[in-house]
């Protein structure tokens, strides 16, 4: 099965809520910050919103591929900064 993304689709969302222990404004806004930069360096047509202690990530392409390197590299960053744990490409993701 292929995933495919089209232009006239939703934008594709990727949710995550913050640890107790990561969940103050100035945690949250010094991470968004990180990961806006990563956006910026990419390239990917991506976009992230903080809502209290949840960041909401959306994905406004058209390429499947870049969607979930995207997402992947959000969720590893996320990984790092929350939990201090390296990146792992989830097994769902290379299928």
């Amino acid at each position: 099965m292929m995933l495919t993304v089209s232009a006239s689709d939703p934008p594709v969302t990727f949710w995550a809520v913050a640890p107790d222990t990561h969940r103050s404004a100035q945690q949250m806004d010094a991470l968004i910050d990180q990961m806006y930069e990563l956006i910026v360096r990419s390239k990917i047509p991506m976009a992230i919103t903080r809502l209290d202690h949840l960041l909401v990530m959306r994905y406004v392409g058209d390429d499947a591929r870049q969607c979930l390197d995207g997402f992947a590299a959000m969720r590893a960053s996320l990984r790092r900064a929350w939990l201090d744990l390296d990146e792992a490409y989830l097994r769902i993701w290379r299928t």
